[in-house]
Formats: C-alpha cells, structure tokens, sequence
C-alpha cells in the first residue's frame, strides 16, 4: 500500500510539473489601518510626513481633532507598495500604545488580466473599422456608420485604460490609514 501510495505521488508530482501554467505578474493592492497613541501627537504626525516622504509616499489626508480628553491625528498615507512594511515599523517607534493593526491584500490579477484582453480585443476591433472607413466605406452612410462605431469602441478602451490606470497606480502604491 506504501508502494501504490509513493507510485501515485510521484506520478502526480511529474505530471503537475508538465501542466504548471507559466508565473504571472501578480497584482496585489495592499491597504493597512493603524491607531496607535503616542506621547506628543504633533511630533509624532510630523515625523510620520517625513518618514512618508523618504520613502517616497505622501499624504493625501490630514485631520486633526482635540476634545477634553484627547488629541486626534488622521493621517492616510500612500507609499510604494514594497515600503509599506517599512513605514509601518517606522512609526511603530513612536507607539505607545498599539489599539490595533489590520494590513490587507487584495489580489487584482484576475481582473487585471480580464480588463488587458478585452482592450486588446476593443482595440483589433476598432482597427478592422479604421480599415473599412479608409478602404471599403462607399457612401457617405458607410462613412457615418463606420466613424460612428470607431467612436463608440474608442469610449470603451479609455473606460478600460483608464481602469488599467487605477489598478496601476493602486498596486503600486500602497496605502496607509493611520
């Protein structure tokens, strides 16, 4: 029984090695929330901007609140992707206190995928119409017709691209809300 069992796994290893599918480029969005509480909330806000900045990020939201009992700091911070473990231990330094650390990856790759072949469709489709309006439209309906389905499919692919974009820009940057 041994046998059978060592003979089936290493038929199943040698064949899962002929039909392993080639690595794909994964597309992950990263987004971490922090709330820690420091001794000196202003000094602490300020190095968070700077460590931010050196890593190449930056803030694209600041809000302060005080009420009799506190003093709030709001931050969200975006870095690139691969530094946002580093900024994170970076103003773990200013911590105190740790209310809570939540990071979570979001795997776009599948979409991102679904969203490149549909343009590549879109856009060999527009072609064959860019084709018939220079080489086959007769009349002026022909002509009408063909710009007429050139501009509606040309709509799609910027909608598409510019989701591209933002899918991009999110993988790219990661961001913190702290």
């Amino acid at each position: 029984r041994a046998e059978l069992a060592s003979m089936e796994y290493d038929d199943f290893q040698s064949k899962a090695g002929q039909t392993a599918t080639p690595a794909v480029d994964r597309k992950i969005i990263r987004t971490a929330a922090y709330r820690i509480q420091v001794k000196d909330v202003k000094s602490s806000t300020r190095k968070a901007i700077t460590y931010a900045e050196t890593l190449g990020g930056y803030v694209t939201d600041q809000n302060e609140t005080n009420s009799n009992y506190s003093i709030d700091a709001y931050l969200t911070i975006r870095v690139p992707g691969d530094q946002l473990d580093t900024l994170i231990q970076l103003i773990s330094s200013e911590a105190l206190f740790t209310n809570y650390k939540r990071i979570q990856a979001r795997d776009v790759t599948e979409e991102y995928l679904d969203i490149t072949t549909r343009l590549e469709n879109k856009k060999a489709v527009r072609d064959r119409y860019v084709d018939i309006l220079r080489n086959k439209a007769q009349t002026v309906e022909d002509i009408l017709e063909a710009e007429e389905k050139i501009r509606i499919i040309q709509e799609e692919i910027e909608v598409q691209e510019g989701r591209l974009k933002y899918l991009n820009n999110q993988v790219a940057f990661s961001t913190l809300n702290l």
